[in-house]
């Protein structure tokens, strides 16, 4: 009979239905899927505590980059001719003004005129009388005749030829053309033309397109993020 009964108990039992018509051993198998399920969500949620008391026990420094400041590295700007933030006018060389020839006296610096003077040969008549005496006819030169004095030549023997002859010098014209030089009013002389340098403004220089000006670029630190602060442990 002991025998009858071991054989009895060691016998499978059936499965059992419930009420829904689920059998136990389902239901089994799914209470241990939400089980496990359960115990990998307080895993993670342990492991998020853990890594946020980490974070706390960590304090935030400047960042130690070389030129980093505030999470920007300044550099001086390299761009080409560019000093202290500026580039220099190429058209007047940073003198702001620039000089051109003066057009009035063409960079001579004086102004030549032309000006009618009287002929100082003729006194302006254009010419001037000469006296041609010739013999007297009447006393043959002698200045008297039949011993009184000749009524003709009146004694000098010679009777005047007055003629007018024409001044050379001056063309018969009177006056004399001369050149006067003077001073250029325009440019006083110097025969430049000083004006302020219409390229740059009067400036003698542009900003920089570059570092508009500063003299300095930023670019953003990598190894802070430009935050320009870094994590360190306690």
């Amino acid at each position: 009979m002991e025998a009858v009964n071991h054989v009895k108990n060691s016998a499978v039992e059936p499965e059992t239905i419930n009420k829904t018509g689920r059998s136990s051993k389902s239901l089994m198998s799914r209470g241990n899927i939400i089980k496990k399920v359960f115990v990998i969500l307080v895993t993670i949620f342990c492991s998020a505590v853990i890594t946020n008391e980490n974070l706390y026990a960590q304090r935030a420094v400047d960042c130690p980059a070389s030129g980093c400041r505030n999470g920007q590295i300044v550099r001086r700007c390299t761009a080409s001719g560019c000093y202290n933030g500026a580039i220099m006018c190429r058209t007047c060389n940073g003198n702001r003004q620039i000089r051109t020839s003066c057009s009035s006296c063409r960079g001579s610096g004086q102004i030549s005129s032309t000006v009618q003077n009287r002929c100082s040969e003729c006194n302006g008549a254009g010419s001037f009388p000469r006296n041609n005496p010739t013999t007297c006819t009447s006393c043959s030169g002698r200045g008297e005749r039949q011993g009184r004095t000749c009524g003709t030549c009146r004694g000098k023997g010679q009777i005047d030829n007055i003629s007018n002859i024409a001044c050379r010098p001056c063309g018969a014209r009177g006056t004399k053309t001369e050149t006067v030089t003077n001073r250029c009013s325009s440019c006083s002389g110097s025969g430049n033309i000083t004006s302020s340098c219409g390229t740059c403004s009067g400036r003698g220089s542009f900003s920089c397109n570059t570092c508009k000006g500063y003299a300095e670029v930023q670019d953003r630190c990598d190894r802070c993020r430009g935050s320009g602060k870094i994590y360190v442990a306690e």
